[in-house]
């Protein structure tokens, strides 16, 4: 079950060093080598965390060892591990050289829900986590299930997933599911489906494609400034209108 961390993990270059990292009440960050990388912290209820700020204790070691918190089971030392990854795979320079395709900060093309949106039509479509707005985007085109740790209404919890999931057609999960080491799970029961993996906390990496998933798409932070004041004043909007959109294809 390890092995996908493991892996993301490894390919992270041994001579990178953490030059920042932070939390907010939401989200983590991580910076380093001139990127930065954020991920969303496991909050139960969605109570805000408290803000703990600039963690100086990470400065100067390296990120691969703040990346392997990922592995951990306290959540917010997880979380950090998440974003050291993201700091290192959701670089400008590595996703170009991956293929990557990288959109203009702050334009709405680059949308990966609305992209899906020939291909969703008349197909059993599972959304694992939510995404603002995407279910009433995709209700009336397609067979959608929502699956939720915390389920709102019309939401199924996530152990449906072991019932329902072999029998989807299109499943996008979210990449908090990295954080809360769901995903292995998760992608042995949608090897019969088309997978995508997004949102702001996905490394935008083609190591995932090995492990089942079809798209990798979510955001690089391509302006560190932003993204602290960002992260300090839980301003989400403004992480989003500043983040580059980026979709990754097998």
């Amino acid at each position: 079950m390890w092995q996908l961390y493991d892996t993301l993990i490894e390919n992270i270059d041994p001579h990178r060093r953490v030059d920042y990292a932070c939390c907010g009440s939401w989200r983590a960050l991580v910076e380093s080598g001139g990127n930065c990388g954020i991920a969303s912290l496991l909050l139960k209820n969605a109570v805000p965390a408290q803000n703990s700020g600039l963690l100086t204790n990470y400065v100067g070691k390296p990120l691969r060892d703040l990346a392997a918190l990922i592995k951990g089971w306290d959540y917010t030392e997880s979380a950090l591990g998440m974003a050291a990854i993201n700091a290192y795979y959701n670089d400008d320079r590595i996703l170009s050289s991956n293929g990557a395709r990288l959109f203009t900060p702050g334009m709405d093309n680059g949308d990966i829900f609305k992209a899906l949106l020939p291909e969703v039509a008349g197909k059993k479509v599972a959304l694992i986590g939510h995404f603002r707005g995407v279910d009433e985007l995709y209700r009336g085109r397609c067979e959608l299930t929502i699956f939720e740790r915390e389920p709102r209404e019309g939401d199924l919890p996530d152990a449906a997933e072991e019932y329902l999931l072999p029998d989807m057609e299109l499943v996008i999960i979210t990449g908090m599911t990295l954080t809360n080491k769901t995903l292995p799970r998760i992608l042995q029961l949608t090897q019969k489906a088309k997978v995508i993996l997004t949102g702001p906390s996905a490394a935008l990496t083609p190591l995932f494609f090995d492990f089942g998933v079809d798209i990798v798409s979510g955001l690089a932070m391509p302006e560190a400034s932003v993204c602290r004041r960002a992260i300090a004043s839980d301003d989400w909007q403004d992480i989003y209108n500043n983040g580059r959109k980026v979709i990754l294809n097998k």
